[in-house]
């Protein structure tokens, strides 16, 4: 499977499963087109995008 290039909608992903996807994704696919994140927990988000600040993911919002 390759999804370079595709847009990945993921789900809870502040929980553990999810954290964990989104690393694999950015690890095995560099060239993914974009990757929404959804959470409902406000705070966790904040704290997820500064988590993720890296300049290995520069591009990421």
């Amino acid at each position: 499977m390759n999804i370079n290039g595709k847009s990945i909608l993921v789900t809870g992903g502040t929980g553990s499963f999810g954290k964990h996807f989104i690393k694999t994704i950015l690890e095995r696919w560099p060239q993914v087109k974009r990757l929404i994140v959804f959470s409902r927990d406000e705070q966790k988000g904040l704290f997820e995008q500064n988590n993720w600040a890296s300049p290995h993911w520069e591009d990421l919002q």
